[in-house]
């Protein structure tokens, strides 16, 4: 370059600058063409339940604060023609443009999958998480109606009635291993259409017990018909702070049950996009679902609906997670296994 160009450039520069105008550069950063891309789009947010329902709750409660981060319009739609109509739409049929999100239990699609329950058509590590929100302890509920609501009421019960929807989803798997660690002669008795029915059932004193995430069994224990009992898993809850841990009560989690124990003791609600999204945009979208996390507007409006907030699990370590349990094939058939022990149908 001639000092005389080199000087019409210092010009030009400095006229800009002095201006008041940003330097154009000849390129922009990846980050600004993806923020780009999202600007003024819509985003569907598919939940694959009824409205109403945890999962739905929840993510309509995380879509203002990501469509003002993003500056999208986000709408949520709701394809509960069965419990893995949403998934398997999703992961088969969605576009791969970003524009599309999963609202769904974290636990519900893993153990769907690793299960292989009928109609499954998706590979849940394949998805690419975002994050998951409101990371839940599993609480076991039991009917007001029964006449002992105790541990040793349980242990003594024959014949005692666990209730679950899906027969290897999330509900049915905790109740079948809480069943299994508590040495109870129970039931698992599935075919209930979603967690709102099986929490009715109970309260109703149709079923005696039942094992949720925190929320759930939060909300359906307002009446004082679904009683909270204990917590599956290794803490207190800040939902519940006198509610005893199993190993509290003085149970010892058997050797062999440990990894099954382990995987039923947390859930959370997830956001993911189908598989075949470019590197950018999840980045991004991951980036925008990490900052909303951090917001006090949005901690604020969780505390309201679930009494509690813990910061969300960041989407590599959600994938991480999702990769850990699906390469244990052993797992699997242990779980099968103890599913059928306690198998029985609505």
């Amino acid at each position: 370059m001639t000092m005389r160009n080199v000087a019409i450039v210092m010009l030009v520069s400095l006229f800009v600058l002095g201006a008041g105008l940003p330097v154009a550069y000849a390129q922009t950063s990846g980050g600004d063409k993806v923020e780009g891309f999202y600007r003024g789009k819509t985003i569907t947010c598919v939940v694959s339940s009824e409205p109403g329902g945890g999962n739905d709750m929840v993510a309509r409660i995380l879509v203002p604060h990501l469509a003002r981060q993003t500056g999208t319009k986000i709408i949520v739609k709701n394809m509960a023609g069965g419990s893995l109509e949403g998934d398997n739409w999703v992961y088969n049929e969605a576009k791969r443009d970003g524009l599309t999100i999963l609202a769904e239990g974290t636990m519900p699609l893993l153990l769907n999958d690793l299960l292989r329950s009928p109609g499954v058509q998706y590979v849940t590590e394949k998805l690419i998480f975002l994050g998951g929100a409101l990371p839940e302890m599993t609480v076991c509920a039991v009917s007001g109606k029964l006449a002992d609501k105790t541990l040793d009421g349980l242990r003594k019960a024959k014949g005692f009635r666990v209730g679950a929807s899906s027969a290897r989803g999330y509900v049915a798997t905790s109740g079948a291993i809480t069943s299994a660690i508590l040495g109870l002669d129970a039931r698992l008795i599935t075919g209930y259409k979603g967690l709102k029915s099986v929490l009715l059932a109970v309260a109703q004193g149709e079923m005696d017990m039942v094992v949720a995430s925190e929320p759930d069994i939060a909300i359906a224990a307002k009446g004082g018909d679904v009683i909270p009992l204990f917590i599956v898993g290794e803490e207190r809850s800040p939902l519940y702070p006198n509610l005893p841990t199993l190993r509290e009560l003085g149970v010892t989690i058997p050797k062999e049950l440990t990894e099954a124990y382990k995987t039923i003791t947390t859930n959370s609600r997830a956001m993911a996009l189908p598989p075949g999204v470019s590197d950018d945009k999840v980045n991004y979208l991951r980036d925008a679902f990490k900052k909303i996390d951090e917001t006090k507007e949005l901690q604020a409006d969780i505390i309201r609906w679930a009494g509690v907030f813990r910061p969300f699990i960041p989407g590599v370590k959600l994938q991480e997670d999702i990769n850990h349990i699906k390469a244990n094939k052993a797992l699997a058939a242990q779980i099968e296994g103890i599913l059928k022990k306690y198998a029985a149908t609505k």
